[in-house]
């Protein structure tokens, strides 16, 4: 599986020198979003809104992800959304999964979210795992060090 970039959301935001896309030049990948500060995502967050990843390129598609540390809907939840980044037709068949991966070196996901096939139709189409993981078990988990995790998307 292709490398298609990384994101790092540090004081609460998208750092600046991440906005740039990367082409992975594959039909599948994945790109890791790195988490520093936690807490202050939470804090300046509030549900419903996001902290959206850089672009990055897979299967000759545009895509983000959104990270809502106080969820889509749900405060109780942290919330992962896939994004459809640009307006290229026709539609595109995808499956995805969100991981959290506590040794980035090994690339071992820990914990998974997978999902069902899904079709993307148009641009800012999305599709996610609403409902995470529940963010009081998150912050009691191993997932969570140092005020800072690494999630995965494949």
């Amino acid at each position: 599986m292709a490398f298609a970039g990384a994101s790092l959301v540090a004081n609460g935001m998208l750092c600046a020198s991440t906005k740039s896309a990367v082409d992975s030049g594959a039909d599948s990948g994945y790109h890791l979003l790195v988490v520093e500060g936690y807490s202050r995502t939470k804090e300046t967050t509030p549900n419903g809104k996001w902290i959206g990843s850089r672009p990055f390129i897979v299967g000759g598609r545009r895509w983000t992800i959104d990270y809502h540390p106080n969820g889509f809907e749900d405060e109780e939840f942290i919330s992962l959304v896939l994004t459809l980044d640009d307006d290229i037709e026709p539609s595109v068949n995808v499956q995805y999964v969100f991981s959290f991966i506590d040794q980035p070196e090994l690339r071992v996901p820990k914990h998974i979210r997978q999902s069902e096939p899904v079709c993307f139709y148009k641009q800012c189409d999305v599709h996610g795992q609403f409902r995470f993981m529940k963010r009081e078990v998150f912050e009691r988990s191993k997932h969570l060090k140092n005020d800072g995790f690494v999630l995965r998307c494949d």
